[in-house]
């Protein structure tokens, strides 16, 4: 177990070796538990156990010789993560390099969190338009390079809630699904007493883990917009609500000739504004109601702590038609962990997941539903995903 060292130490440390690489020409940034602190604090984190930095992989040769020729001891090694210990005063101290590669869009973090670099599931896509070009910052006297938009990298990494001082494991954890970071916080959790048509003993959740898609393109979901589409065409619809609209992609693949009003939760609202500033979104608020041709919600409702919040929106607005998905559980069970597991999902931003009857009954029981159909999209082998669609009475 590595020992908590004092923000005065590790503030030397990230200038020591941020000299370093200045003078041999290295690029790199501050990441992770460094990251944070700077942001949140303009220092260190009082008893983190180390500074965290992100260097190329081109460069993982070059550094490992100049800090072992500068008599550090390399302590850890990966193929993708280096860790040097040395001494400031007599009291050591710890850097960790962390590898990056460049793959279109994306920067790929094999190390991270888990070590786990040979597993590609536990790889993290970090879309590069949050990283680079890097910032300048002039710290303590020293030049420093940070991500071009380290406020919303940390909370990415750290969730909605990285203001506040958490302690790791105990108050909160990291996942990786589909390649990007999910935070779970320890919040007290309630007991969930409605079921919401889902059988008897099916473990919910009863807390909220954030899941954010940016950087996601069509590679789910695609054919719940192809739907909507459709309906669109057929009925003649011009004005589109999408709930949960996430990176906006398919919104955007199939309606630009629409009128269409994306609505999402930080930090994917401000990424959408600044993404795409002509287009118009809203931060999501299920106490309002809105009024479109076509409203679509596409697979939001398993995220929900209480979907009967979606449902009262959905019956306190005024559309056409609705197009809603969800996974399908018995499906998704047997891709995952078996027929016969009685919840909570695997994916830990999901709070529950429906069977193709149990989703039917507890629409069914609210709107009118038309048509109710499974369908696989590019990323999947067999059809995981169920969707419906509602016509208002």
């Amino acid at each position: 177990m590595k020992r908590k060292i004092s923000a005065e130490n590790n503030n030397k440390n990230l200038i020591i070796v941020s000299k370093i690489l200045n003078k041999e020409g290295i690029e790199f940034f501050p990441f992770y538990g460094t990251l944070l602190g700077l942001v949140r604090e303009d220092s260190c984190i009082e008893g983190d156990d180390d500074i965290d930095m992100m260097i190329s992989y081109e460069n993982r040769e070059q550094v490992y010789k100049i800090m072992s020729d500068l008599g550090m001891k390399n302590t850890d090694i990966g193929r993708n993560f280096l860790q040097f210990t040395y001494r400031i005063k007599n009291q050591p101290v710890i850097v960790d390099f962390y590898l990056f590669e460049e793959e279109d869009e994306y920067l790929i973090e094999k190390w991270n969190f888990f070590g786990k670099e040979r597993d590609k599931n536990y790889n993290i896509h970090y879309d590069k338009k949050f990283i680079f070009p890097l910032d300048d910052k002039d710290w303590k006297g020293t030049k420093l390079k940070i991500p071009c938009n380290s406020e919303w990298l940390v909370e990415h990494c750290y969730g909605k809630e990285w203001k506040e001082k958490k302690n790791k494991g105990s108050e909160y954890r990291h996942f990786i699904v589909d390649n990007k970071i999910v935070i779970k916080y320890s919040n007290k959790e309630k007991k969930m007493t409605k079921t919401y048509c889902i059988k008897e003993n099916y473990k919910h959740r009863s807390s909220y883990t954030h899941y954010s898609d940016i950087g996601y393109e069509d590679q789910y979901q695609d054919e719940v917009y192809e739907t909507a589409y459709r309906i669109c065409q057929q009925h003649d619809l011009r004005t589109i609500f999408d709930v949960g609209c996430g990176s906006a992609f398919k919104l955007r693949k199939y309606f630009t000739d629409h009128d269409f009003i994306g609505a999402e939760i930080e930090p994917t609202l401000s990424w959408l504004k600044k993404e795409y500033p002509t287009d118009k979104w809203i931060q999501s608020d299920f106490t309002k109601s809105v009024e479109a041709d076509l409203i679509i919600c596409s697979d939001v409702i398993e995220h929900l702590i209480d979907p009967d919040e979606l449902i009262s929106f959905f019956k306190k607005s005024k559309y056409k038609f609705i197009v809603l998905s969800t996974p399908e559980r018995e499906a998704v069970q047997i891709y995952q962990k078996g027929f016969l597991w009685n919840g909570p999902p695997l994916n830990p931003a999901h709070t529950r997941e429906w069977s193709f009857s149990e989703f039917h009954d507890y629409i069914s029981d609210n709107l009118n539903v038309i048509k109710h159909f499974t369908s696989k999209n590019k990323a999947e082998t067999s059809a995981l995903c169920q969707i419906m669609v509602i016509k208002n009475d």
